[in-house]
């Protein structure tokens, strides 16, 4: 198989940066207007996307902020270091 170009492979990081950028737009916007779970489903949703597409550090970075949410449940912590550990 060839190689990804220079310009494909900055056209993929431009769109992978946006995605993180609207996402972190969707957890800025759970803080102000929602609650506790919005905030939380938002920020997995970026752990998960840096699980798939991202490095190892930033998906784990990723997943630690969720961890240090205030107000997790004991459940919610367990199910976010068990995704970790895929």
């Amino acid at each position: 198989p060839a190689a990804l170009t220079d310009e494909k492979l900055k056209t993929l990081e431009s769109h992978h940066e946006s995605i993180l950028a609207h996402l972190a737009s969707l957890v800025t916007k759970a803080k102000e207007e929602a609650g506790d779970m919005e905030v939380l489903h938002a920020n997995m949703d970026i752990a998960r996307y840096s699980a798939k597409s991202s490095t190892k550090e930033a998906a784990l970075a990723a997943y630690d902020t969720v961890v240090a949410l205030p107000k997790l449940s004991v459940g919610k912590k367990l199910d976010a270091h068990l995704e970790m550990a895929r």
